[in-house]
């Protein structure tokens, strides 16, 4: 099996934000891709477990920003399998330009049962994961953010509608990241760059939640967090900023 996959991507002018840059979420959905496709590689796919009433779930997101890629450019997306637990998987991702990193990108996934959306142990359904562990050159894990934000926070509300659901029946994961940043005013995305994203989903958001978005910054870092009806926070985001 595959231990180590590589994808190549073109940037097109809908994965791009107003810089004709490269966006968060859409590196996102290219690190998502090659991991469906890396998955399918080693018998580890949604599809293999869809079968089993399972699915695979994002837990986290780090995100180290070197430079983003512009409009057409081509690009390398390499990942590998970096540790296990008993109930979580760590898969890394290396973003190549003209043959330069320019982008790491570290996850961690866990598999639940599509009843009870509850986890269920990675090894008992995936045994020969651990067979595919490649542990060298790991890049840092995602943060778990644990601040508080000021009742003084900048407040959005939102209401997930159809366009935002995935196959797994709750908020896409990339749509979080992308109603995270539109609480961010466009000039500051002009005169700043990303550096690091730190991305805890802690619990699915469902079609027809409606959700507060509250955000706050200190300097050059942000701190984001959605709340649902009663307040229980869904998901944080840490984003620092150069």
């Amino acid at each position: 099996m595959i231990k180590v996959f590589s994808k190549e991507y073109r940037v097109k002018h809908n994965d791009t934000d107003f810089s004709g840059l490269l966006s968060i979420a859409s590196l996102g959905n290219f690190v998502l891709d090659t991991a469906g496709l890396h998955a399918i590689e080693i018998k580890t796919s949604m599809e293999i477990l869809n079968k089993q009433n399972l699915t695979w779930v994002i837990t986290g997101m780090h995100f180290n920003i070197i430079e983003m890629p512009k409009i057409n450019s081509e690009i390398k997306i390499t990942t590998k399998i970096t540790e296990t637990s008993r109930l979580a998987c760590k898969r890394d991702f290396f973003v190549e330009h003209n043959q330069k990193i320019i982008a790491q990108v570290s996850t961690e996934w866990l598999i639940i049962n599509c009843e009870t959306r509850r986890p269920v142990f990675l090894t008992d359904i995936l045994p020969h994961i651990n067979n595919l562990i490649t542990p060298e050159n790991q890049i840092d894990k995602y943060h778990h953010l644990r601040f508080q934000i000021n009742e003084k926070a900048l407040k959005n509300y939102y209401s997930v509608a159809y366009s935002d659901i995935d196959i797994n029946k709750h908020l896409y994961s990339m749509r979080y990241i992308e109603l995270a940043m539109n609480t961010i005013n466009i000039n500051y995305f002009s005169n700043h760059k990303i550096s690091t994203i730190d991305i805890n989903f802690m619990s699915e958001i469902l079609y027809g939640e409606n959700i507060e978005i509250l955000t706050e910054n200190f300097d050059n870092i942000y701190h984001i967090e959605m709340q649902n009806s009663e307040h229980k926070p869904m998901f944080r985001a840490e984003i620092v900023w150069k």
